[in-house]
């Protein structure tokens, strides 16, 4: 059985990174990149952005990230929760799990049919919320607010809207859905 983003409610995370190409040695600070839970089971989440600019994928494997030492080149890890404002995600529960879906919007269009996820919200024990979303081909990670909220901040239309309000409120959607 696949697991989904949804089955990593109850894991406790253990340390939270996202994938960064440095230009210059220096990191991008406009695209977060693919972004990687680890649990304290093991287990360990990646979610990253289709090249459609719209949608996003997951696997409950790891970033493979080169190494330096055989020569390789690219992508380096930049573990977020070494640092505030993610540091207080260490030790913490996910308590719910909640997707983002996307819709071209037009007259007549079913929801079901036509909707991809376009990110996946994470709630967690001590109430703080991170959210990783598909923004136009840029990756976005959103620590304690509602990505739909800030729609203007990042360009979101109208189309997005949260499945289930586990995380955040459906009612803030523009689209009520399900």
């Amino acid at each position: 059985m696949k697991l989904r983003p949804h089955q990593a409610k109850g894991r406790i995370v253990s340390r939270i990174s996202r994938a960064d190409y440095f230009f210059d040695g220096k990191p991008d600070d406009e695209h977060a990149g693919p972004v990687e839970f680890e649990f304290t089971d093991g287990s360990t989440l990646q979610i990253n952005i289709e090249p459609d600019g719209n949608s996003v994928r997951y696997s409950w494997l790891p970033i493979r990230f080169p190494d330096p030492a055989r020569g390789e080149e690219g992508w380096k890890r930049v573990v977020l929760t070494d640092s505030e404002p993610y540091s207080v995600l260490i030790g913490q529960q996910v308590t719910a799990v909640d997707v983002l879906r996307f819709r071209s919007v037009g007259e007549g269009i079913s929801w079901i049919s036509t909707s991809v996820p376009a990110g996946y919200g994470f709630k967690f024990g001590n109430g703080h919320t991170l959210a990783y979303f598909n923004c136009w081909d840029d990756a976005k990670i959103v620590l304690d607010d509602d990505p739909w909220q800030l729609r203007d901040e990042y360009g979101l239309e109208d189309g997005y809207a949260w499945k289930s309000g586990n995380v955040f409120d459906v009612a803030s959607s523009r689209w009520p859905i399900w």
